[in-house]
């Protein structure tokens, strides 16, 4: 379910696994960010750079290596990659392609941030980077392609996700957890 089970198969060696998942995630979002730019035509050595500050940013340097938050950083790490097939779904002609592609890395990403805020996050600012895009002329054609790549998006995340949404939802129902009364 993890790169650090994967990392764990195969050293035998849990501190080993877990540095490996740390750099394995790191250049990850380097490639990703790296990738994202040179679609954006930008030049390859500040794309390079982009890359470089998305690996390195205070955040990731200051709160999640510091205090060991893989699934954070694991789901933060293909940001750039949803981007990448959102805008080419956007702007090419097999929009449904990269709709689908889209859809499916959102359930990676929500797969690998148990703690799902990098997913609630990217989710947020993916649907406002869709309702940025319907700004232009053809409003009617914008907008039926806008919902359609969001519900083709949406609807794989649902359902790629359900097992472990429902699991828990229901794991939570039978917990004691469940209802809080308000005397305690």
């Amino acid at each position: 379910d993890s790169q650090v089970g994967l990392f764990l198969l195969i050293s035998r060696d849990p501190i080993l696994a877990t540095k490996l998942s740390y750099v394995l995630v790191f250049i990850l979002a380097g490639i990703n960010m790296y990738f994202l730019m040179c679609y954006f035509k930008i030049d390859r050595k500040y794309a390079l750079i982009s890359a470089l500050i998305y690996m390195f940013n205070g955040h990731i340097t200051s709160k999640i290596i510091p205090w060991g938050w893989l699934t954070t950083f694991g789901g933060y790490s293909i940001i750039p990659l949803i981007f990448l097939f959102g805008t080419k779904a956007i702007k090419e002609k097999e929009w449904i392609k990269y709709s689908i592609i889209t859809g499916l890395i959102f359930a990676l990403q929500f797969r690998l941030g148990p703690d799902m805020k990098v997913t609630i996050w990217t989710g947020l600012i993916f649907g406002i980077y869709l309702l940025f895009h319907l700004i232009g002329k053809n409003l009617q054609k914008r907008t039926l392609k806008i919902a359609s790549i969001a519900i083709i998006v949406g609807l794989l995340l649902f359902g790629l996700s359900a097992q472990r949404a429902l699991f828990n939802k229901e794991r939570l129902e039978m917990s004691s957890r469940d209802v809080t009364s308000w005397e305690s």
